[in-house]
């Protein structure tokens, strides 16, 4: 379904991880990003996490999210190798990587796709922003990161669709923001 809907770059091939462990997808991210050649078929994966709190290649856990809290509810906490902010995962939210040659690379273009597709298969009308992520209903619903290395790229993001809203705001509450 989703080839026929969605404009894939390049012959995409389509994965979907059945782990939920975050340090697994991340890493199989980061193997496929190494290891596959994108010049004749892009590819798209489909991943979903535990809930985690998954940070920026350069962000300090400390001002990002709330350790304390983190620990007490057995939330994970991990680092990725793209930029970007810090998000929470959990099974109400899918998370989507499209790995393509440099010349595909276009974030802009993918989340308008995504758009479309919820829209024309889901009656979902949610917006792109200028900054790159997706609202629906005036809810920020979408945020986006990438990589960009050598001749290939990946372009990620979040789209949360039923997260549990109390432990993601309290996750991304450091207590210790203003002190750092």
């Amino acid at each position: 379904m989703l080839g026929s809907v969605f404009n894939l770059p390049r012959n995409a091939r389509i994965l979907r991880s059945l782990s939920f462990d975050p340090f697994y997808n991340l890493a199989l991210e980061d193997w496929l990003f190494q290891n596959i050649n994108f010049t004749n078929n892009a590819l798209i994966l489909f991943w979903q996490n535990s809930p985690s709190v998954i940070l920026g290649s350069f962000q300090n856990p400390w001002r990002e999210a709330n350790i304390n809290f983190l620990k007490r509810n057995e939330i994970l906490l991990a680092r990725r190798n793209s930029g970007g902010g810090t998000v929470y995962h959990d099974m109400g939210n899918c998370n989507v990587t499209i790995l393509t040659i440099k010349s595909d690379y276009n974030r802009r273009r993918n989340l308008e796709e995504i758009c479309e597709v919820l829209r024309d298969n889901f009656s979902i009308s949610c917006q792109v922003t200028k900054k790159l992520d997706i609202f629906y209903n005036g809810f920020k619903v979408s945020g986006t990161a990438s990589r960009i290395a050598r001749d290939k790229t990946y372009h990620h993001f979040t789209l949360l669709f039923s997260s549990d809203t109390h432990l993601l705001k309290q996750s991304l509450q450091s207590p210790l923001k203003s002190n750092i």
